[in-house]
């Protein structure tokens, strides 16, 4: 088989098997949908940069394209299977991250609460400190009075004693 025609059949087959139409692949690629189908009736010779772009859309290795048929099927078979493998272990890490993020939101949620109750000591304790100066000040009040009410009384006792002996002098 010639060369060009190898090269068109194993590019048709590819896309089908990656189940792109021929504009899919031409937008992917910068190439009209023409263009694809040109190369894979071998119209037009394709270039090196070409095939660069087409194995990296068409995710095979640009020498897929020209290997015969039982090596061009099991380097498919191959390639897939390690695209099962590598889409499998992403599964599993979106599957880790995902207990991650839970783990990390119970985490949150136990700091969130911790958080709540010290705010509400911390507004227990304001609430004792008003509560103590209150009355504290309220003691001070009253023994403000009490001195007060102990000064008039003094006040009351020298005067008194003062007219007293004043009295007691003009007798």
């Amino acid at each position: 088989m010639d060369i060009r025609k190898l090269f068109g059949l194993r590019l048709r087959t590819l896309r089908e098997i990656r189940g792109l139409s021929r504009e899919q692949l031409g937008e992917q690629i910068g190439y009209s949908a023409g263009t694809v189908q040109q190369w894979e009736t071998s119209h037009i010779n394709v270039r090196i940069d070409h095939i660069e772009k087409l194995s990296t859309a068409l995710k095979a290795p640009a020498y897929y394209f020209l290997l015969p048929d039982k090596e061009a099927e099991a380097l498919l078979y191959k390639n897939d299977r390690d695209q099962d493998t590598t889409a499998y272990q992403l599964h599993q890490q979106e599957i880790q991250i995902g207990k991650l993020e839970a783990e990390l939101r119970a985490k949150t949620n136990i700091l969130e609460e911790y958080r709540n109750q010290l705010d509400a000591k911390d507004a227990e304790i304001a609430g004792l400190r008003k509560r103590y100066c209150g009355q504290q000040s309220n003691q001070l009040e009253e023994h403000s009075k009490q001195m007060l009410q102990l000064s008039a009384r003094l006040v009351e006792i020298v005067v008194g004693s003062m007219l007293t002996e004043e009295h007691h002098d003009s007798r």
